[in-house]
């Protein structure tokens, strides 16, 4: 039916809801279709954010499908190393859920370290602001002790 729809020159594969955009292939890979994902990949702007500000690749990862993934880093133009909504990218998101230890999501995680695109170097951003308000809640904490032991009942 997707490949049919997709031979019509009136369908516009870019669909704008309420929220924003909903990405036919972000939804696509979210619902682990590699077949839909093959279809539309050659239509669509890999980097485009669905509503929730995720690309196609960060749901693949999310689902943890190695030949999804390969399919996507594939493509010319799709670019590795966009941050997600929480600041990461796809490697330092599938880097997280590598945790689980599973087989896939070891592969899901190579793959994307392979990939000569991908900086794996890249600043962690979830962390540095982890850091941060860390930091700053030391801080605050340092500046309460103070007041309270000037403070003298």
């Amino acid at each position: 039916m997707l490949e049919f729809l997709l031979t019509l020159p009136e369908i516009d594969l870019t669909l704008r809801g309420v929220g924003g955009v909903v990405s036919l292939l972000s939804t696509a890979a979210a619902f682990d279709n590699l077949d839909a994902v093959e279809m539309l990949l050659p239509r669509v702007d890999p980097n485009e954010r669905d509503m929730d500000g995720f690309t196609a690749l960060f749901r693949a990862v999310n689902v943890q499908n190695p030949d999804l993934v390969e399919t996507l880093l594939r493509r010319p133009g799709l670019d590795p190393n966009i941050r997600g909504p929480n600041g990461a990218t796809a490697f330092q998101f599938a880097c997280g859920i590598g945790l689980r230890g599973t087989t896939e999501s070891r592969e899901v995680m190579q793959l994307l370290h392979d990939d000569r695109r991908t900086d794996v170097a890249m600043p962690d951003l979830v962390r540095e602001r982890i850091r941060f308000l860390v930091w700053v809640f030391c801080f605050l904490l340092y500046k309460l002790r103070r007041l309270i032991g000037q403070i003298r009942l």
